[in-house]
């Protein structure tokens, strides 16, 4: 928090979380549980709230989680609380410092942008008949 220079509030210490928001576009928590030696970091990319069906949006989500490749070794997962698609990464925070974290952070963003970009570009791909050519996911409103 202190390399990030975020300020004080931002952190939960009963909870061990800290979340704030990145560039007005990411929410971002990162959680060091007080019961594991882990630190979680976790990303909004999608909110579902809007979506009558997220069906197809789930579908290309495991897609792009296949393998890692696409995710760089994160996942993205379904906040269902929250109704929300995040990409979530795990740490072991005995063996990291500060300025790790940063670029762990920095590079989770990285992926979320790209990955974000895609989703939402799928999502407005939409024919307005409802119909999707071979290929293409359609959503209902």
């Amino acid at each position: 928090m202190d390399i990030a220079g975020l300020p004080p509030e931002v952190y939960d210490p009963a909870r061990q979380l800290c979340g704030f928001n990145f560039l007005g576009r990411f929410d971002i928590i990162v959680e060091a549980p007080p019961a594991s030696e882990d630190i979680f970091i976790s990303i909004d990319i999608i909110d579902t709230a809007h979506l009558a069906d997220s069906h197809d949006l789930m579908l290309q989500c495991m897609k792009l989680n296949a393998y890692g490749l696409e995710t760089r070794g994160a996942a993205l997962g379904y906040d269902e609380a929250a109704k929300m698609v995040i990409l979530s990464h795990r740490v072991n925070g005995a063996t990291l410092d500060g300025a790790g974290l940063s670029v762990i952070v920095n590079n989770l963003v990285g992926i979320a942008q790209g990955l974000q970009d895609r989703l939402k570009a799928l999502m407005s791909a939409r024919k307005p008949s409802g119909r999707a050519a071979e290929g293409e996911i359609v959503f209902s409103k």
